[in-house]
């Protein structure tokens, strides 16, 4: 098999984590019920998976979060490293054996997304494809969470979530991993001037390091524009829901904002580090 392009069923994921032989990479927004079953069916099934990555958006009730951790725990105690990294926007969905072949498309770990919904997959084991995928995956922003934190999350956090969830009510708690919690430095509210705010950011606060500089525009359908420390790199979300407003201001550390236009790329990029530097973080992965 090079490339193909089909509708997605669950057996075209097994033979996928069948053919793993050591690290596997699960990236999809919602893990149902399902796909946490068949997620460590599969894997419980191949004595040679040594480590697996899932990302996914963990505190969203659609994600079976309980299942993920009781499929880690129990992974773990068989000697498989799993980690498990959150985003609140990711998108993607793209399953990766090996660096060696592929399923990405359109969807989720879900039953509908493989086996009900009008989805789109394509399967390919060819190097240069799977290159840029892997290319493009190393540039995402995803949290680690460790397991006593996704462990307080179910028993604390998720009970209240599902209750919100069923009337409809905007949450407003911010989950455990997402907490600030930079160790060189307090945080300092910095109050914004005409709605404008900037934050460094890192995908692990207490590692001490940070990889973005993030400007807000809160006025109107409000815009954020993420620039990358490392790469050099400018991603823009407008217009800005609560939720990622809400999550750029519990993950990052606040600096002062410096009246200048969002197209100033490497101006940002410049400004980031030298801030960065202020406050005793070290710009790294």
């Amino acid at each position: 098999m090079e490339t193909e392009i089909r509708r997605p069923e669950w057996e075209m994921f097994r033979k996928l984590v069948d053919g793993c032989r050591g690290r596997l990479l699960v990236c999809s927004p919602w893990i149902s019920v399902e796909g946490v079953e068949k997620l460590n069916e599969f894997v419980s099934a191949n004595g040679h998976i040594r480590s697996i990555e899932i990302w996914t958006r963990l505190a969203e009730v659609a994600t079976d979060s309980s299942g993920l951790l009781r499929c880690a725990q129990t992974l773990t105690i068989r000697g498989v490293c799993v980690t498990i990294r959150d985003s609140p926007i990711l998108h993607a969905k793209v399953f990766l054996a090996d660096k060696t072949s592929a399923l990405l498309g359109s969807a989720n770990l879900t039953g509908p997304g493989f086996s009900r919904n009008p989805e789109i997959i394509v399967l390919t084991s060819e190097p240069p494809l799977l290159n840029q995928i892997i290319t493009v995956l190393e540039g995402f922003v995803m949290q680690p969470v460790r397991l006593e934190e996704l462990e307080r999350f179910v028993s604390e956090q998720l009970p209240v979530l599902q209750v919100e969830d069923k009337a409809r009510v905007i949450s407003k708690i911010t989950p455990i991993w997402r907490r600030n919690h930079y160790p060189r430095t307090p945080l300092q509210v910095v109050h914004s001037r005409g709605g404008r705010r900037a934050f460094l950011l890192g995908s692990d606060p207490s590692s001490g390091n940070v990889q973005e500089i993030v400007k807000m525009a809160l006025w109107g359908k409000r815009s954020i524009n993420i620039y990358n420390l490392l790469s050099g790199s400018r991603d823009k979300i407008y217009p800005a829901s609560d939720a990622v407003v809400q999550d750029y201001t519990d993950r990052g550390f606040e600096i002062d904002e410096p009246y200048m236009r969002e197209e100033l790329t490497q101006q940002w990029i410049d400004y980031g580090r030298k801030k960065a530097a202020e406050k005793g973080f070290n710009v790294a992965p």
